[in-house]
């Protein structure tokens, strides 16, 4: 199959969420098919994709966006009246390329990751129809809605203004490709609730996977002195930021009244403002971009996902299961994961629980072992990167054949 992938990120590094995801099942399909990729970079060029990306891709169409292009988009979306989150990812010379390259050699199939690249796919389809299969990865709807909650004055008018826009384009984009995927059973039953039963035939659970071999901790390593908790993420991403925050002013004290020389690494690229200020309480270290998240894992006792805003699976849990890291979260965090509850992870939602929940594994080495134990069983019973592959290259097979969705 020729297939165009479109993707908000270059999927070169899988360093964050969507990279992840993408890196990994574009990997897979790229040993048994042509990929060519559409996607926006936004970190200026750093670390160069090209070598990594040859692996899968055999044309790809990168371009470059600013945060101040972003801006006057999204500001020119607001009188559109569509969703911010598709002015963030618009790029004109990004849609010119793709135009002309299935103008010339037309795609058998696109799979579009995430309903902020969908517009490229609806002009590529007008001017020669192209099966789409949807990969909206989270029901995006649903985060905004959360942060509308969480929010104040104008943003939060904003937030239920994208909601309200993107729960559309989710219908229309259900109603128009060939499949609609999401990351797991929860977010399924979350989608067809919302879109109704219509939706239900057209919609299906594809489950991220991690590179258990990759985390693994070598053999005779030696972890750096000392006792620590750790948070991995990319920092300026909301969900993170609020989730460090809460857990910085409400658990890390509770945590330093008992075990005084324990420290918390905040571990991820771009913290914002209020997060690096965190680096100014006792025991906080705020790394930035590290070019091994791998290696904190394996130096911390435990790891922290203390998420208050959360849709899909988060990656960063089976990561530090697969780092053999037992992992204290909370509910919000783990509802994605394959068995959200049980002897693989502690959960906990409250300040003071999750003080207990994280001291029970410094003070219980046997007990953090056997949660280790489990946590690795999960991984592998449950996420697997090659067999979900192996499911969306029969869905984008079926697409294929079948000549795209509804019109």
């Amino acid at each position: 199959m020729r297939i165009l992938a479109l993707t908000q990120r270059v999927p070169h590094r899988p360093d964050r969420g969507d990279r992840i995801r993408a890196h990994h099942l574009l990997k897979r399909l790229g040993r048994r098919h042509e990929i060519t990729l559409g996607s926006l970079d936004d970190e200026g060029g750093r670390d160069a994709p090209w070598p990594q990306l040859n692996e899968f891709c055999r044309g790809r169409a990168i371009e470059m966006v600013s945060r101040a292009g972003r801006l006057k988009e999204a500001t020119v979306s607001l009188l559109r009246g569509e969703p911010l989150s598709f002015a963030w990812f618009r790029s004109g010379r990004l849609l010119h390329t793709l135009l002309d390259w299935h103008r010339r050699e037309p795609f058998d199939v696109a799979y579009v990751f995430s309903s902020s690249m969908a517009p490229y796919w609806l002009a590529l389809d007008q001017k020669h129809p192209l099966p789409l299969v949807m990969d909206f990865v989270d029901v995006d709807s649903l985060k905004w809605g959360q942060y509308a909650d969480a929010a104040r004055g104008p943003k939060r008018w904003i937030y239920r203004r994208e909601q309200r826009l993107l729960r559309q384009w989710e219908r229309r984009l259900t109603e128009l490709a060939h499949r609609s995927l999401l990351v797991n059973e929860a977010e399924v039953r979350a989608f067809t609730e919302l879109l109704g039963e219509d939706a239900q035939d057209k919609v299906e659970a594809l489950g991220n996977g991690v590179d258990a071999e990759a985390f693994t901790r070598p053999d005779g390593y030696e972890a750096r002195p000392g006792r620590r908790v750790v948070f991995t993420g990319m920092m300026d991403y909301h969900a993170n930021a609020d989730a460090v925050v809460w857990f910085a002013r409400q658990v890390w004290p509770l945590l330093l009244a008992r075990h005084e020389d324990l420290e918390f690494e905040i571990v991820g690229a771009r913290p914002t403002v209020e997060v690096r200020r965190l680096g100014d309480l006792p025991g906080v270290t705020v790394t930035g971009r590290v070019d091994e998240v791998r290696v904190h894992l394996w130096d911390a006792q435990v790891a922290v996902v203390p998420l208050r805003i959360a849709q899909g699976t988060q990656n960063k849990v089976l990561e530090a299961m697969a780092a053999s890291t037992p992992v204290v979260a909370t509910s919000m965090a783990v509802r994605g994961i394959g068995q959200p509850r049980g002897p693989h992870v502690k959960v906990a939602d409250t300040p003071e629980d999750f003080a207990d929940a994280v001291c029970e594994l410094l003070d219980d080495p046997e007990r953090a072992r056997r949660q280790v134990m489990a946590a690795r069983e999960m991984i592998r019973a449950y996420h697997d990167w090659d067999r979900s592959a192996a499911r969306l290259e029969t869905i984008l097979q079926e697409a294929a054949d079948a000549g795209g969705g509804k019109r």
